[in-house]
C-alpha cells in the first residue's frame, strides 16, 4: 500500500466514524448515507478538524445546499458545489462558533 492508499484509507475511516455520529442530523436522511459519508470526506480533506466538520454538518448549510437540488435526488456534489459558492460564510460561522467554546 502506498502513501496514498494509506492516507485515503484513513480518511475514510475517520469519515465513516463521523457520519456515522452525525446520521441523526436533519439532513443526513436528505442525502442518504454514501452520500453523507463523501460531504464529511470532502470537509475533512478540506483541512477541517472533526469538529469542525461536525459543526457544520449539523448547522443549517446541509439543509440549505440541499435545497438548491434540481432533483429530488440530492447528491454530495449538491453540497461540494454550494460549499464552494459560500465557503466564506461557512468559515466565519465555523470561527464564531469554536471562539465562543
Amino acid at each position: 500500500m502506498n502513501e496514498n492508499d494509506k492516507e485515503m484509507t484513513f480518511l475514510l475511516l475517520k469519515a465513516s466514524d463521523l457520519a456515522s455520529k452525525t446520521l441523526t442530523t436533519y439532513s443526513a436522511i436528505t442525502y442518504g448515507y454514501k452520500e453523507w459519508l463523501k460531504i464529511i470526506a470532502f470537509l475533512l480533506d478540506f483541512g477541517l478538524t472533526r469538529r469542525e466538520t461536525e459543526i457544520i454538518v449539523r448547522s443549517k448549510h446541509t439543509r440549505w445546499a440541499a435545497n438548491t437540488a434540481n432533483s429530488e435526488i440530492v447528491s454530495a456534489e449538491v453540497f461540494f458545489d454550494y460549499f464552494e459558492e459560500h465557503k466564506d460564510q461557512i468559515i466565519a460561522m465555523l470561527n464564531k462558533t469554536v471562539r465562543r467554546r
